[in-house]
């Protein structure tokens, strides 16, 4: 039997492994950790409780880490590393922290070259959807750079108000000071 096969099959039959009280507890998560407990039903494999992690349920030494597809993946970060890969052996992965300009690029390279991409399940569609939100932003952009420019007139008669609201506000002083230089001299 081949090994792919043989992996997709044990993958079918694998429990779903969860911590021990984690249907019943809701803090617990479903994560998995090892059950330690002395009278642990888990721990014991008794009858009739969940499944613990052991490594029979392992899949096959040389398809270890393989796509589905049987391919290596290899994790991309940046168009140059694209280079050395071989189609027929390699699929990519695309690095999450990579960026959505260098993700296109990445992509496009990808699909001139044939690469099979992982991590993206139409990469035509994606690249689509990319291009749209691209067209979208710069629209979003030359909009609010013109919302500026009419700003400015705004802005000018706010400061004239200002300047205005100072020199009101000094001559008031001015004829306080009077008003109390006068009172001191009688």
């Amino acid at each position: 039997m081949n090994h792919l096969a043989l992996r997709a099959q044990m993958k079918g039959k694998k429990p779903e492994f969860i911590r021990q009280d984690a249907h019943k507890k809701p803090g617990l998560g479903w994560k998995w950790r090892r059950p330690k407990g002395i009278t642990s039903k888990m721990r014991l494999h008794l009858k009739g409780y969940r499944r613990i992690v052991k490594k029979g349920y392992r899949s096959p030494k040389d398809v270890r880490g393989l796509t589905k597809d049987g391919k290596e993946a290899v994790l991309v970060a940046n168009l140059e590393s694209l280079g050395s890969l071989d189609a027929s052996r390699q699929a990519v992965i695309i690095r999450s922290g990579v960026g959505m300009k260098a993700r296109r690029e990445i992509v496009q390279k990808a699909l001139e070259t044939g690469l099979q991409i992982v991590n993206i399940k139409d990469p035509k569609e994606f690249l689509r959807k990319a291009e749209a939100a691209q067209k979208e932003k710069k629209e979003k952009k030359t909009v609010k750079s013109g919302t500026k420019t009419e700003q400015a007139p705004v802005r000018a008669k706010k400061d004239q108000k200002e300047d205005e609201s100072k020199d009101r506000k000094a001559a008031e002083k001015l004829e306080k000071d009077k008003v109390l230089t006068k009172g001191n001299q009688s």
